[in-house]
């Protein structure tokens, strides 16, 4: 099973990242980032947590993958990307 973008665990959390939220968006985007593999998405330029996310929103809809399953889950089963993306960042697609 593959763990969601919210469920890492304490020893991956980036330790630049001061506040709870700011440290879940971080892990949140990481996670988008490898699972999208988009590798660039922190390394071009200086971006901002909403930057980032809004390019992972673009990644996903641009892969037509807001209806493939992102990971699954014990309980609910499947997640989609669509549903992990508003899970993760608070905002639909």
């Amino acid at each position: 099973m593959t763990s969601g973008p919210t469920e890492k665990s304490a020893e991956t959390r980036p330790a630049s990242v001061s506040n709870a939220k700011d440290r879940a968006r971080m892990e949140a985007q990481l996670w988008f980032a490898a699972r999208l593999d988009l590798p660039a998405l922190f390394a071009t330029g200086v971006t901002d947590h909403d930057q980032r996310e809004e390019r992972v929103r673009q990644t996903i809809i641009a892969k037509a993958l807001e209806s493939a399953t992102a990971f699954r889950t014990k309980d609910s089963g499947a997640v989609t990307f669509r549903e992990a993306y508003q899970r993760a960042f608070g905002v639909p697609l």
